[in-house]
């Protein structure tokens, strides 16, 4: 537990002027429960988060009502309902020097926590940290924004993400910038958490040396309308036609796409889709490397992959991925795969995925460092909340995501021979074209 101390100021005629919170922690920095992990304190009216009629972190009255009406009450309570709720947040670095506090708007994030005892949050602060505050690398500079997160499907050892993203430098496809975190509400200990660096033109320039303003993001909320003529190029031409094919290399970074969907396919990501991760280009062509306006992407959420205990199988190292509904029926991805140089281009990622990226020389080591600087923090969020797992446990996960990289290489070439021999389903581009047609006769 900290200390949350609060004091007001009264005049003299009994009205409060003012309030004041503060949170201390006493010694905080000697326990090495939180050594080299830095903190996020929430301080907020208990009610604001656990009032059966207003709580945002409770099931609560918006859940019964949804019972009683007769609704299956699946996607109903107090949580999803978006309230925002006032709170202060002081950010702790992982010496324990105080470099942030503030007042923020605090909302519950949806992902797939949101049931469970440990939730996430998103917040939007009043004022942004300065440079001098490393929450400053993970609040979004454009819209003020902090993501707190349990880390969805992964939220029991949070390592996945880490771990992809750790193995994925230097590929053509962008990845995540995380840091574990212990988060306090109210003083009280709420676990482990995960803080992400957003996609957006502070992370952008910080990767690739381009300046914001030549920016355009298509986010998984829905693709603008310059990669939406892209997408609608790809699914109505023939891509076998070299022309066409030529045409859409010169508008993206194929290599950076091939990564893309060989690292999801590779990893069997079950929450895979096109439209889960982003994809950004530069406005107008310069001189340095990535200022060609060609679309490039950034990986998705990966917390459902690689063994997943409690993805019902689709996680397997043994798992064809290619068969999932979202690479099998996707008019993009097919409608490329009619192409036989993106065929090849296909195998020939995938390969290297194989015999150099996911080498167990190269997986072991990595998996080795985020067990070391995870696992202790995993096994006390998870004995804090349901005391399921111990450090053995914790160990045995890891040794099943070290034996998903030591087998899936004897199984994923042979699918990805099998996807490129066949090339592109005729069904799904037809599907797709059938689809906009009704969409236009509609709109007319």
């Amino acid at each position: 537990m900290g200390t949350v101390v609060r004091a007001i100021m009264v005049d003299a005629n009994g009205d409060v002027k003012e309030e004041k919170e503060q949170t201390y922690y006493v010694s905080l920095a000697q326990k090495s429960d939180y050594q080299n992990v830095p903190v996020i304190s929430i301080v907020t009216d208990g009610s604001n988060l656990f009032d059966y009629a207003s709580g945002i972190y409770m099931s609560g009255r918006s859940h019964e009502d949804s019972l009683v009406k007769g609704e299956d009450g699946t996607k109903s309570g107090n949580y999803y309902n978006g309230w925002k709720k006032d709170a202060q947040i002081d950010f702790f670095e992982d010496g324990k020097a105080l470099t942030y506090q503030g007042d923020a708007s605090l909302q519950m994030l949806i992902d797939g926590s949101i049931t469970l005892q440990q939730k996430s949050f998103t917040t939007k602060l009043s004022v942004l940290p300065s440079e001098g505050s490393s929450l400053s690398e993970y609040v979004s500079s454009e819209k003020g924004t902090l993501d707190i997160s349990t880390y969805g499907a992964d939220n029991t050892y949070k390592t996945r993400e880490y771990i992809i993203s750790q193995l994925l430098s230097g590929r053509a496809v962008g990845t995540a910038d995380l840091t574990p975190c212990i988060v306090f509400i109210n003083g009280e200990y709420w676990g482990d958490y995960m803080l992400k660096k957003p996609y957006d033109a502070a992370y952008i320039e910080e990767h690739y040396g381009i300046s914001g303003e030549k920016l355009q993001f298509a986010a998984a909320a829905g693709y603008n309308e310059d990669f939406k003529s892209l997408y609608d190029f790809v699914t109505k031409n023939d891509m076998s036609d070299t022309k066409n094919y030529a045409q859409v290399e010169s508008r993206m970074d194929m290599q950076s796409f091939l990564d893309y969907i060989c690292t999801n396919m590779y990893i069997s990501n079950a929450g895979f889709s096109i439209y889960h991760g982003t994809a950004w280009r530069t406005t107008d062509k310069g001189t340095g490397k990535y200022e060609d306006g060609k679309w490039r992407w950034l990986m998705g959420d990966v917390a459902d992959t690689m063994n997943n205990t409690g993805s019902d199988g689709v996680t397997t190292y043994t798992a064809d991925s290619f068969l999932m509904e979202t690479f099998a029926k996707e008019p993009f991805i097919q409608s490329l795969l009619m192409n036989k140089n993106f065929c090849q281009a296909l195998s020939d990622t995938m390969s290297q995925l194989a015999t150099d990226t996911f080498l167990t020389d190269k997986t072991d080591p990595v998996i080795t460092k985020a067990s070391k600087q995870i696992q202790k923090l995993a096994v006390n969020t998870d004995d804090r909340f349901y005391g399921n797992i111990t450090k053995n446990g914790y160990d045995s996960e890891m040794e099943n995501i070290s034996d998903f990289f030591a087998n899936r290489v004897n199984y994923i070439l042979g699918y990805t021979k099998e996807i490129a021999e066949a090339g592109g389903s005729k069904a799904a581009i037809a599907g797709s074209s059938a689809s906009t047609d009704a969409s236009n006769g509609a709109s007319e």
